[in-house]
């Protein structure tokens, strides 16, 4: 009898350590909730996000004044030589205004000023609204990432800003200033779109504008020097990267290229050929 008292007596004690860990582990009633799968603190999460919005100012403010500083030089230029052959206008539909030759193009990127300083209040207003919540309340849901929708709110501002510049004196080597935040927007836009259905992965905000330089430069050396040569190094660097993003999309993420990939396809491919090209997840092929 005292040895089965005592069995029951911890399998008493084991059962509440169980329900007390199932508590610990799922702390919104025993129930399994999308925060309870982050693995990262939100500490991390928000300093991580932050990194953005300091990036893109940062970006942002030592790109766009030397800008303004260059097509205004440009634009008094023109003005006090008269060689229309600086800029390149379409007199046909130019409206010139005070010092400005082509006024009305430089006005109508007003609208992303505008738009990005609305969204810019949006993310505000739902940034307040999310620090009134209790800590029970924040723990519900993917965790936010509002620096990042800041960064966003910063890089259309930006576009609005260098794009108007760019209209002050269009030629072909302020091209760059009328796109370059056009690549930064979409990168961004792509990396919320992931941390959407990814809240506990978030890419890292240095090598994410990394990559973004790496694009600039490239679209820079094609407006410069668009030769043959660049343009096989550029549809060859294309296709191995659409080629890398395929198969990491079709393996989702399992996919690890190494020396040893061609030999077993080739194998594969000799001693089962059908099989070899027949896709093994028809859904995703279909998708890519």
């Amino acid at each position: 009898m005292y040895v089965a008292g005592g069995s029951s007596s911890s399998d008493t004690e084991s059962g509440a350590s169980t329900e007390e860990a199932d508590n610990d582990a799922y702390p919104h009633g025993g129930r399994l909730c999308v925060a309870s799968l982050a693995r990262c603190r939100p500490r991390v999460l928000q300093a991580r996000s932050k990194m953005y919005l300091w990036n893109v100012l940062t970006v942002a403010v030592f790109y766009t004044l030397p800008v303004i500083q260059l097509v205004v030089t440009y634009q008094r230029l023109l003005n006090q030589s008269g060689n229309q052959d600086l800029c390149y206008f379409n007199f046909l539909c130019a409206h010139p205004l005070s010092a400005l030759s082509d006024f009305n193009h430089v006005y109508s990127n007003l609208g992303y000023v505008l738009l990005g300083a609305l969204f810019l209040a949006q993310v505000w207003r739902r940034h307040q609204q999310h620090r009134r919540k209790t800590p029970t309340q924040k723990e519900l849901g993917i965790p936010q990432h509002f620096g990042l929708l800041y960064a966003m709110g910063i890089a259309l501002v930006s576009e609005g800003l260098l794009s108007a510049a760019y209209h002050v004196c269009p030629n072909s080597m302020n091209f760059q200033f009328d796109t370059s935040f056009m690549y930064v927007t979409s990168v961004l836009c792509m990396v919320k779109i992931y941390q959407s259905r990814h809240p506990d992965i978030n890419a890292r905000a240095h090598a994410t504008f990394g990559v973004l330089a790496l694009i600039i430069f490239i679209g820079l050396v094609g407006v410069l020097n668009a030769n043959f040569y660049f343009w096989v190094a550029f549809t060859a660097l294309h296709l191995v990267t659409c080629l890398i993003m395929t198969f990491q999309i079709y393996y989702l993420g399992r996919f690890r290229l190494d020396g040893g990939v061609v030999y077993r396809a080739a194998r594969a491919l000799l001693r089962r050929p059908l099989a070899a090209v027949t896709p093994t997840h028809c859904g995703r092929c279909v998708l890519l």
